[in-house]
């Protein structure tokens, strides 16, 4: 050998001469020159003489083995600008672009024919799924748990949590990182709480069944729902009783409330009349302590129409029927009561005391929208109608129709649903076998 000094191994069988050229041989040319000596006699001897030219192979190194995750992709690139490529996948181009998992390998051979091959395996991880969901509209109150999924993932959420599930109670945006092995997903969601409706009916109430109260649930345009059925947004009570109501705002949310509503001892207005003599009526009221007493005899021609007296007696200008009214007003509480009977005054026939024997009344009276008719039998009776009458003397209702009943005291309720008048003054007709008591019974609802 001559020229630069040879780095690689020179192998010699027989007349068979192999050399393996090593890094230090690239870019030179080695010469090889063998000496032939003849053996035969007279014989001549010669040389032979050879050239080789040792060319850098191209360096390819496409990685180490790598994972992308699913719906990425990764370029695998030979390197070496010049050569010509063959790819596993059939490319003849420098770089690929791959998104499947396989080995990939790419034999590079540069412009000295020399090629060098390397082979890289690409798998695929697949990206976690991340839905939160659509944004969220609950009232204040209702629990909201979002949750991520991806079981056995790793969590990073817009709170610092770092559970696969967050419960959230404030208006707001959440996002969340999920994280699988190298891959990861992110998902944002809007909650947002609205206002429940605000419902105070006040404190309980303790008033005169004479008084009307109006109970306010507020928030205008809300729908409302009270336990006694109306659908209004105040609604008036003057009974006891709890009154509650469900109120409902624009966004579905509900509040409710509830008061309480007693009532004070009422002042007895109940009484009994006698005819002293043909126009002369003595009238009995139940004297109590701290009550005033305001009598209207109905009798405008007469110079003493009224009377302030527990016991007034009356002399009526002339025969005919009276609707006298009694007041009575305790002063401490302000309660009062009021008891409206007929009393038909005649020169003959049967005395007053006869037109209400059986302690006939309404309570309370006066009353809003409904009254306990209430009446006492002193013995049984075959045939008992009770008629309700409006001023005019138009029938506005018929509770019962020769009904047997036994001795004692009876009550039932009356409804008052006469849509012509609705609250003002009616007429309680009561017939016990032929003989009729009357009263008078005032309702002051407002329709």
């Amino acid at each position: 050998l001559s020229g630069a000094t040879p780095a690689g191994t020179i192998t010699i069988n027989g007349l068979d001469l192999r050399y393996v050229a090593a890094v230090g041989d690239v870019d030179s040319t080695l010469k090889f020159t063998a000496q032939v000596a003849s053996l035969l006699p007279g014989g001549c001897d010669s040389t032979i003489t050879r050239y080789l030219k040792i060319y850098r192979s191209p360096v390819v190194d496409l990685g180490a083995n790598q994972s992308i995750c699913s719906g990425t992709s990764k370029t695998l690139d030979a390197g070496n600008v010049g050569s010509t490529y063959l790819w596993s996948t059939g490319a003849t181009t420098q770089t690929i672009t791959v998104t499947t998992a396989g080995s990939y390998w790419v034999k590079a051979t540069n412009a000295s024919g020399c090629d060098t091959r390397d082979t890289i395996s690409i798998s695929v991880t697949p990206v976690p799924v991340v839905t939160l969901g659509q944004n969220i509209n609950v009232c204040v109150g209702t629990p909201v748990l979002l949750n991520a999924g991806n079981a056995g993932a790793t969590y990073l959420w817009s709170t610092g949590e770092t559970t696969q599930t967050i419960s959230v109670t404030a208006s707001g945006n959440y996002s969340v990182r999920v994280t699988s092995g190298i891959c990861f997903s992110a998902d944002t969601i809007l909650v947002n709480f609205n206002a429940l409706p605000v419902v105070n009916l006040g404190n309980d109430l303790n008033i005169c069944t004479s008084d009307t109260i109006t109970l306010n649930a507020g928030n205008a345009g809300s729908t409302y729902l009270w336990n006694t059925g109306e659908t209004t947004r105040t609604k008036k009570v003057n009974l006891a009783g709890t009154y509650s109501v469900e109120v409902t705002n624009a966004n579905g949310c509900k509040s409710t409330d509830e008061v309480v509503v007693t009532n004070k001892v009422a002042p007895n207005a109940n009484y009994t009349y006698q005819g002293t003599n043909t126009l002369n009526i003595k009238f009995d009221a139940t004297a109590q302590v701290g009550s005033t007493y305001s009598w209207n005899f109905n009798d405008p021609t007469s110079p003493s129409n009224i009377s302030a007296l527990v016991n007034p007696i009356h002399l009526f200008t002339q025969a005919g029927t009276y609707y006298v009214s009694l007041t009575v007003t305790n002063v401490s509480t302000g309660c009062i009561s009021v008891n409206v009977d007929t009393v038909i005054v005649t020169f003959i026939g049967v005395n007053a005391t006869a037109r209400n024997t059986q302690n006939l009344k309404a309570t309370p009276n006066p009353f809003i929208g409904k009254t306990a008719i209430e009446y006492t039998l002193a013995a049984n009776a075959n045939a008992v109608s009770i008629e309700v009458f409006d001023v005019v003397g138009r029938k506005v209702a018929t509770l019962m129709n020769n009904v047997y009943q036994q001795a004692g005291k009876h009550s039932l309720e009356y409804l008052n649903e006469d849509k012509r008048i609705g609250s003002g003054v009616y007429i309680v007709q009561l017939t016990v076998d032929g003989k009729t008591s009357i009263i008078r019974m005032v309702d002051i609802a407002s329709r």
